[in-house]
């Protein structure tokens, strides 16, 4: 018998608050609304704040792999690989900085492969049109 804390799940107690709905966006639908011209600066980056700590699974159509050159000093990121790509099913421009821990896995992508990975947004370059995502 569930402690009374704990209603059956078929039942919810209604004098409890509902939990917090995990709203979850795709990363199509979250570059749509970063590249839709009519988004403002304040709105964008209200959208990445939004998406800051959800995890998205991506493809990417490789386009180009190079070095990161990054400077700061407690970066994973220093001296591995940035892939730039399509996002699969999209026009959607990515570009995914990856640890220096993957490099050699990374180094054999070359363009046209496809690459699928984890990653976060963490910006979008607006003169390229380009999401900007740290990987795992």
């Amino acid at each position: 018998e569930p402690a009374p804390s704990e209603p059956a799940p078929s039942e919810p107690a209604p004098s409890e608050p509902a939990p917090p709905v995990e709203v979850t966006v795709s990363l199509e639908e979250t570059c749509n609304v970063l590249n839709d011209s009519g988004q403002s600066t304040a709105d964008q980056a209200r959208i990445l704040e939004a998406v800051a700590n959800q995890t998205f699974e991506l493809t990417l159509t490789i386009e180009r792999v190079s070095s990161t050159y990054s400077w700061d000093k407690n970066s994973q990121y220093n001296d591995g690989k940035t892939v730039m790509g399509i996002l699969e099913g999209t026009e959607h421009q990515v570009q995914i900085l990856l640890p220096s821990d993957r490099n050699d896995e990374i180094s054999q992508l070359k363009e046209g492969d496809r690459w699928t990975g984890t990653g976060r947004i963490t910006g979008r370059d607006s003169l390229f049109r380009r999401i900007e995502m740290n990987g795992d």
